[in-house]
């Protein structure tokens, strides 16, 4: 008896009906995601204009590299720079994974081809797993590293907080708003995964290791009680993921798009071109605003690599 062919349906147990709803929604939430990305993007354009295209090839070369090691992160902090690269690589490799999906299925099906199946999809569906737990051990690395550690830079005092006047919490309110939702991603993730192989269990989804070992768990259940499963977490693993695109450009998960681009557009001589103090006058308290600030410099505040101002402010006060 042959082997079946190793693939997977994309729309197992959706109707016709499903998916033209989950389609409407995912538009909906791409159309927020643009609307505030467009409103960061005036926001960033106020800035003075210069010219920064200089090199280009070699800044974005410069900046695949810092990104791709993640020394900017590292070198302030190692713990940090560890979970973050896990939380990176994994983020990575799940959405190319997210996107070989999206061209197999809604593009290259119309023209009679398929790239996940056979060989291609074993060593596919190996790789999402592992970088899948790589990613959630990132995140929950992350979560302790906040929670246990009091570090100056997580409790958001600032120089100009007013004698306790301004409220920072939803500073941290945001942060762990962006974790939970990765982590629920993630999770869901696997029991998609898992209630989908539990309904037949084909060997070759062992190369699955994650989902075969849950799968494994639940085959218990009745064929009915797995195409629920699997339909609900689908839905709810699809909900999360749209909230977050949607959600991006509101929050401090834009980053993503402004870190990747002052890098490529940071100047390492910015330093030494602000104006000096007058003669007589001190260093200040930081709170006057600096004029004419190149918009590069205003999408974080800071040259990428160094710390926030908020962190050297307050531990230098």
């Amino acid at each position: 008896m042959s082997q079946p062919n190793p693939t997977r349906e994309i729309f197992l147990n959706f109707s016709t009906g499903m998916q033209v709803a989950f389609y409407i929604v995912a538009a909906l939430a791409s159309i927020v995601f643009l609307h505030g990305f467009y409103r960061r993007y005036k926001k960033y354009r106020r800035g003075r204009s210069e010219n920064r295209f200089d090199d280009l090839g070699g800044r974005i070369w410069r900046a695949v590299v810092k990104t791709a090691s993640n020394t900017t992160v590292r070198k302030g902090d190692r713990f940090a720079g560890a979970a973050h690269s896990m939380i990176f690589w994994g983020f990575a490799l799940l959405f190319i994974g997210t996107c070989l999906v999206a061209i197999d299925h809604d593009f290259l099906r119309f023209f009679g081809v398929k790239i996940l199946q056979g060989t291609f999809y074993l060593w596919f569906s190996l790789v999402l797993d592992v970088a899948g737990v790589v990613f959630i051990v990132g995140l929950i690395l992350m979560m302790v590293r906040r929670a246990a550690f009091k570090l100056p830079q997580l409790d958001y005092a600032r120089a100009d907080a007013q004698d306790g006047k301004v409220d920072r919490s939803g500073y941290a309110t945001d942060d762990m708003i962006f974790v939970w939702i990765l982590l629920v991603i993630a999770i869901t993730g696997y029991l998609i995964e898992g209630f989908r192989i539990g309904q037949t269990m084909p060997a070759f989804e062992k190369w699955s290791p994650v989902g075969w070992a849950f799968a494994g768990m639940v085959n218990g259940m009745s064929t009915d009680g797995l195409v629920n499963a699997h339909v609900w977490s689908w839905w709810i693993h699809a909900v999360f993921v749209l909230f977050f695109i949607a959600y991006i450009p509101y929050s401090k998960m834009m980053h993503i798009f402004t870190d990747a681009a002052n890098l490529v557009f940071m100047d390492e001589n910015a330093g030494r071109k602000l104006p000096g103090l007058p003669p007589g006058k001190d260093r200040g308290d930081g709170k006057k605003p600096v004029p004419s600030m190149h918009s590069s410099r205003t999408i974080t505040g800071t040259d990428v690599g160094r710390k926030p101002c908020s962190v050297v402010i307050t531990s230098n006060a």
